[in-house]
């Protein structure tokens, strides 16, 4: 939490019970409600990694949608394929 405060990150997600809990005891901040935002599915960096890491990233994310593994998840938690994301050219 403290990264947030500082500035240091601008998105967070799978939070709720730790940013209810540090809102309760820090005081002065509260969380919006009803969510107006939800991040259901993603993978992410900054724009000034190594190319390398980028092109990792992009070949799993890809080689796990292409292999079913993104489409069973989403089936056994109760969500639709149509979730996934189109195929990301290199």
């Amino acid at each position: 939490m403290t990264a947030f405060l500082i500035g240091k990150l601008k998105i967070g997600t799978g939070m709720q019970q730790l940013v209810t809990g540090f809102v309760t005891r820090k005081g002065g901040l509260r969380v919006v409600e009803p969510v107006f935002i939800q991040v259901r599915q993603a993978v992410g960096t900054t724009y000034d990694q190594n190319p390398n890491t980028v092109a990792f990233l992009r070949f799993t994310v890809e080689d796990l949608k292409a292999d079913g593994f993104v489409r069973t998840s989403l089936r056994h938690s109760g969500r639709s394929y149509i979730l996934i994301a189109p195929h990301c050219p290199n």
